[in-house]
């Protein structure tokens, strides 16, 4: 138990705002708005009426990882066009002005990848 103690808490400090990462069901880059400190079986969604860990594209094993709030980086570039910055987008979600633009998506931290380039 005290090594699944000691994971979780570093997975806590996984990912930051502003972080582009890569969602591994969707096999896609998103931008983290942030990460939560609730888990994903205590996350709550109004829209689907379930909870993050329940959503039925998230494995069973992330159920107790933290929730990271973020968008795909293709509806970035739909609203903000290619010469976006995550500043641009960490402003909007700051403002409260985010959601009327694009969807804001929550994942289990252990659904998404550090992206490592060549």
């Amino acid at each position: 138990m005290v090594d699944a103690e000691i994971e979780a808490e570093t997975a806590t400090d996984q990912f930051g705002a502003g972080d582009i990462v890569r969602d591994s069901v969707q096999d896609e880059r998103v931008i983290v708005l942030e990460q939560t400190e609730a888990v994903a079986t205590e996350y709550y969604l109004l829209e689907t009426q379930c909870t993050v860990a329940q959503c039925r594209k998230n494995k069973r094993e992330w159920a107790d990882d933290p929730v990271v709030e973020a968008v795909y980086e293709s509806d970035v570039r739909r609203v903000f066009g290619d010469d976006w910055f995550t500043g641009d987008v960490l402003m909007a979600y700051d403002e409260g002005t985010l959601e009327d633009k694009m969807t804001r998506y929550r994942f289990p931290s252990g659904r998404l990848e550090v992206i490592v380039e060549d």
